[in-house]
């Protein structure tokens, strides 16, 4: 499996491109700073179907 780093990856533009990577079968590093700038909830919401917890 190819790893992937995407920087941003919990915005509108990054939350998508995380998706589609991850339906393309790679294994997708999701790197952002949730500060409140961007409404942190809107970046969880984005990501929260593709987000795996830590066991």
């Amino acid at each position: 499996m190819r790893e992937v780093l995407v920087t941003g990856g919990a915005g509108f533009i990054g939350s998508h491109v995380c998706e589609r990577l991850i339906t393309k079968g790679y294994y997708v590093i999701n790197l952002d700073n949730f500060n409140n700038y961007y409404d942190p909830q809107i970046k969880e919401d984005n990501i929260k179907n593709v987000m795996v917890k830590p066991h």
